[in-house]
């Protein structure tokens, strides 16, 4: 789960799942974060060309009570072409 940022304003209790959804839908797969892993995150259309479809969800934790505010946070990701 991605952590949200640590702003005064900022919801508790909650984070955001990422997915990967190769094929548009909106199923997919979880990414991971602060670990290297090898998710097939796109393929190449009939033309060649590649898009990149994510999804996110917000999940509340099931330790923490969840209180509103704001909903902020950031990953990096570094694709790698093989």
């Amino acid at each position: 789960m991605l952590a949200l940022s640590d702003a005064a304003d900022t919801a508790k209790g909650v984070g955001i799942e990422v997915f990967s959804s190769p094929d548009g839908s909106t199923e997919g797969t979880q990414l991971t974060f602060d670990k290297q892993s090898k998710t097939a995150v796109s393929q190449a259309d009939e033309n060649g060309d590649i898009a990149f479809n994510f999804i996110a969800d917000l999940k509340s934790d099931s330790s923490q009570d969840v209180t509103a505010g704001n909903i902020n946070a950031t990953a990096n990701i570094d694709i790698v072409y093989e």
